[in-house]
């Protein structure tokens, strides 16, 4: 990189620098004398910056800058945020000895370099699970009927039939839907039964349900789950004081069939427990 372009690259840092302090000064107009205050201001001047650094990184992606210069650049755009730190602290008298503008300390290191496994014994590891996903789906389609011993129209399962139906269901979406996180796992079990057991929806169940997936140009289809999982960082639906971020899983034929067999049973269980109420 010529030294031209490494000086227009620095002019663009100081100007994202000085966009940044000048948002940071807005923040510093009242004087904060609490400490719930300092803290909540702690947040706001860190989310700036680290949005600003963001952009920073982003830019530095899209140019093809060499390892030393990249190194350099970083170096000096801490520098320029600690000399307009400075100037600011000079220039609101409140601040001294009250409060200090936290900079974004961070570190670069190199990876860990780790031991590579051998190419043989993943092909092991990968014909055993593909053995057991096999065996698996011979269980579901020969086995797991008779097991049941129900037609499909009729819920009327016993506990032990919802049982071995409720874990084969959490199997087919850990191994054929690829959802292994614990967290999603109970999210869609919530979801199913806050969606097909109430008259009335509240939000965060309005956004569950089967979503048709379409091909263009093929008469074959698909199926989506959305289901809200509770996530204060990444969240796109609030309801009641509370943050959910909406996610889709993709549903294979057996899948969608066991949820199908689960969406019954919780509909006539919630039918039955109408029945019995009105009659008490």
């Amino acid at each position: 990189m010529t030294d031209e372009e490494l000086k227009q690259i620095r002019t663009k840092l100081e100007t994202s620098v000085n966009i940044l302090f000048e948002k940071i000064s807005g923040l510093l107009i009242h004087e904060i004398t609490e400490s719930c205050g300092k803290k909540k201001l702690d947040d706001q001047i860190q989310t700036e910056m680290y949005i600003a650094r963001a952009k920073v990184e982003k830019h530095f992606h899209n140019r093809k800058i060499s390892k030393k210069d990249l190194e350099e650049l970083r170096e000096f755009w801490s520098e320029l945020c600690v000399k307009k730190k400075q100037e600011i602290e000079s220039k609101i008298p409140w601040l001294k000895d009250q409060y200090e503008i936290k900079l974004i300390q961070r570190a670069y290191s190199a990876p860990n370099i780790k031991d590579i496994e051998s190419t043989q014994i993943k092909l092991i590891r990968g014909q055993r699970l593909h053995e057991f996903k096999l065996k698996l789906h011979f269980f579901w389609e020969a086995e797991l009927p008779k097991r049941l011993k129900t037609d499909v129209f009729n819920a009327d399962f016993t506990d032990a039939q919802k049982e071995l139906l409720f874990r084969q269901f959490l199997m087919a979406l850990i191994i054929d839907c690829g959802c292994s996180h614990k967290e999603d796992l109970m999210a869609i079990l919530k979801s199913l039964r806050a969606y097909f057991s109430n008259d009335q929806l509240k939000p965060s169940e309005l956004s569950s349900g089967l979503v048709s997936l379409y091909c263009q140009g093929s008469s074959k289809t698909g199926y989506l789950y959305n289901y809200p999982v509770e996530n204060e960082k990444y969240a796109n639906l609030v309801y009641l004081d509370n943050s959910f971020q909406i996610k889709q899983i993709y549903l294979t034929p057996i899948s969608l069939l066991m949820m199908v067999r689960l969406i019954n049973i919780i509909e006539f269980e919630t039918q039955s427990e109408r029945r019995q109420g009105k009659k008490g």
